[in-house]
């Protein structure tokens, strides 16, 4: 376990690295919990079965640890949506804005801004436009059993993805014209936790009491 813990530890600290070339601004995230009316036991052994039941992108679940009472995932996210990135504000409020709206939205959004490379470059050059299909982040899920049958989830953003990080940093570079930089990200923590609990209680029904073993039957 603290083999697994030092290589988390790690990947974590080259991520900071790529984003610190990529970042000018703020990341706004909040941690979003709840308590299950669940058996802790049940909610751990389910949460790695939630990568086959996730239909809206592609989740990757590896357990950093568990014991009697607590036990932590980490969760890479893949999303396929591509209206999370934008390069004014007016666009990027109204991502925003439709977060309420509808359940069909990214976990996070993203705002550039640029600056010419060479200042006096007149007239200036066209802009080179990003696209991106797909998203990719890194939460941490940590259940924690409250009594025997309450359990809390809290969910909590970690990062850009490495491979994600490194598209972008490719997107960017190859923009001749312009130097760009991430100004803002906002996290949707609320969206993916009402994923996982939806998983978790309507398609892995840990909520519902484990059936008792059946006796063998005598011949």
């Amino acid at each position: 376990m603290k083999r697994l813990v030092h290589k988390y530890c790690l990947l974590l600290a080259i991520i900071v690295t790529a984003l610190n070339n990529l970042q000018g601004q703020s990341i706004i995230c909040k941690p979003a919990s709840s308590i299950l009316v669940a058996h802790f036991e049940q909610v751990r052994d389910a949460v790695p079965e939630m990568a086959e039941l996730y239909r809206e992108g592609e989740f990757r679940i590896t357990s950093l640890g568990s014991n009697d009472s607590i036990a932590t995932f980490q969760i890479e996210e893949k999303g396929r949506d591509h209206s999370f990135l934008a390069e004014d504000e007016k666009e990027f409020n109204k991502f925003l804005s439709s977060t309420n709206k509808t359940s069909l939205i990214p976990s996070i959004y993203m705002l550039t801004s640029y600056t010419l490379k060479k200042k006096n470059m007149k007239p200036p050059p066209p802009k080179k436009q990003f696209f991106f299909s797909e998203y990719a982040i890194i939460w941490n899920l940590r259940a924690t059993k409250m009594n025997d049958k309450r359990t809390e989830l809290l969910l909590t953003y970690v990062s850009l993805a490495p491979n994600f990080v490194t598209k972008i940093e490719q997107e960017f570079k190859s923009d001749i014209y312009y130097n760009n930089i991430i100004r803002k990200i906002v996290v949707n923590e609320k969206k993916m936790h009402k994923v996982i609990t939806d998983l978790l209680v309507d398609e892995l029904h840990v909520d519902q009491e484990p059936r008792p073993p059946v006796a063998p039957t005598r011949l």
